[in-house]
């Protein structure tokens, strides 16, 4: 279970506040449509597997639950499939966005100092068409609060995979504009040696990306 290690430093405390603060007034991105969930993008030699795909807005405090957000929290599933171990990093995972935009996601600590000043909305905003009396988010206030922490103890920490392992969890990104849906988005996420000098000569910076279409949202996870 990933572990909390908050913020050691008043400097980066400030950047968060600004960045929460940032976040209250968005400009807000219009992309109408739902398409359909899209395969992964095949590359030359893969060193990982991964799947990805948008699990929850995370709405300012004071905010509605029912407008786009820049902060938005990823399901992502990767799989080590190299015969050697490999690192995974949350801050070594970017979301290319379809306006030609980059954004990292943060680290754990980072990423749980936000999850704490938000609330979580569904991903995306269809839940105000497709339901006669919608709940604010989607979401009930107990299943927020349940969720809240479930989401907490998932978020993606600095992890070691052996060759075969699979590790799931949720990472933070902060898009900078506000946007209803994130179709057409790619996701690279990159895996370095975790014992680089071994037999096979690896390298500490030795480079396994793989880049991956953000999938259609996904339902919360059910208790």
């Amino acid at each position: 279970m990933p572990t909390f290690r908050g913020p050691t430093n008043a400097p980066g405390l400030l950047a968060l506040f600004a960045l929460v603060w940032a976040v209250g007034c968005p400009q807000q991105q219009r992309l109408p449509s739902r398409p359909a969930p899209t395969p992964r993008i095949a590359i030359a030699e893969p060193r990982i597997e991964a799947r990805t795909h948008p699990a929850f807005r995370l709405i300012v405090r004071g905010n509605s639950l029912d407008e786009a957000s820049r902060l938005v929290a990823i399901d992502v599933h990767i799989k080590n499939i190299h015969d050697i171990p490999l690192s995974i990093r949350p801050d070594l995972i970017r979301v290319e966005l379809p306006d030609g935009s980059t954004s990292p996601a943060l680290d754990q600590p980072r990423a749980k100092a936000i999850l704490q000043r938000t609330r979580l909305a569904r991903a995306d905003l269809y839940y105000l068409e497709e339901e006669p009396r919608p709940r604010a988010g989607g979401i009930s206030g107990s299943e927020r609060s349940r969720l809240q922490r479930y989401v907490g103890r998932r978020l993606l920490d600095n992890t070691r995979l052996g060759p075969g392992e699979i590790v799931t969890g949720y990472v933070v990104v902060d898009t900078r504009k506000s946007f209803e849906y994130l179709g057409g988005s790619v996701v690279e996420i990159v895996a370095h040696p975790s014992e680089p000098g071994g037999g096979q000569g690896q390298k500490a910076d030795d480079r396994y990306p793989v880049r991956v279409l953000l999938g259609a949202p996904i339902d919360p996870p059910e208790a």
